[in-house]
């Protein structure tokens, strides 16, 4: 054997040697602990993400009837926006979104949507001829309905304001100033939540 052939013989023997050293060691371990995380970490995300997929899919599936709803997704958070034409339409739209909210876990639902200006006007008219009361005075700002004007006594001013919140399909009680806003339950947020403003005072009181 030539000492060029020897010289090449050696090196090989002496590289397989130091990768068995390395293969033997701790450190190996922990580099094949490290890789198996990093593949369970794969996997993990890659179920998130379709899991996210599947609720988008499933959101737009259920609001398809409603005529300018859109649905998109950005990572874990749901986006339904758009403009409805109609109260009931986008009242509905809101109650899938928040129950796909929370049978998600993980998933955050990010409500945008809002009813038209169209819609708006037609809920106001129609809350208007409910009232029927001279003493209210109603009016549109943004996404609020406000109630104004002075009552004769408690019941004449509890009774507007009932009727305004089943026209506007409110549950929650009507709201002042104070607490108006956003809805944000961590899952669910909702940018454009329809509220009615009683300002409605009782002379007196």
């Amino acid at each position: 054997m030539s000492p060029k052939a020897h010289s090449l013989k050696s090196k090989k023997t002496a590289t397989k040697a130091r990768m068995r050293k390395v293969a033997g060691s701790p450190w190996a371990a922990l580099v094949g602990v490290f890789a198996l995380a990093l593949t369970g970490f794969g996997s993990y995300q890659g179920y998130k993400n379709h899991q996210a997929t599947v609720a988008m899919n499933e959101l737009r599936t259920l609001v398809a009837d409603f005529k300018g709803a859109q649905v998109e997704r950005v990572g874990r958070t749901i986006f339904l926006s758009g403009e409805f034409n109609s109260l009931e339409e986008w009242t509905k739209a809101r109650s899938i979104a928040r129950a796909l909210s929370e049978k998600s876990s993980g998933l955050t639902v990010s409500n945008l949507s809002r009813m038209s200006e169209a819609a708006k006007q037609a809920t106001l008219n129609q809350m208007k001829r409910e009232v029927r009361n001279r003493r209210v005075k109603i009016k549109i700002v943004g996404e609020r309905f406000i109630m104004e004007g002075s009552m004769k006594n408690d019941f004449e001013a509890d009774r507007a304001v009932e009727i305004a919140k089943a026209v506007l399909l409110l549950e929650n009680k009507a709201v002042t100033r104070e607490t108006a806003g956003a809805v944000d339950t961590g899952n669910y947020q909702e940018t454009f939540a329809p509220v009615l403003l009683d300002m409605l005072r009782i002379p007196g009181e």
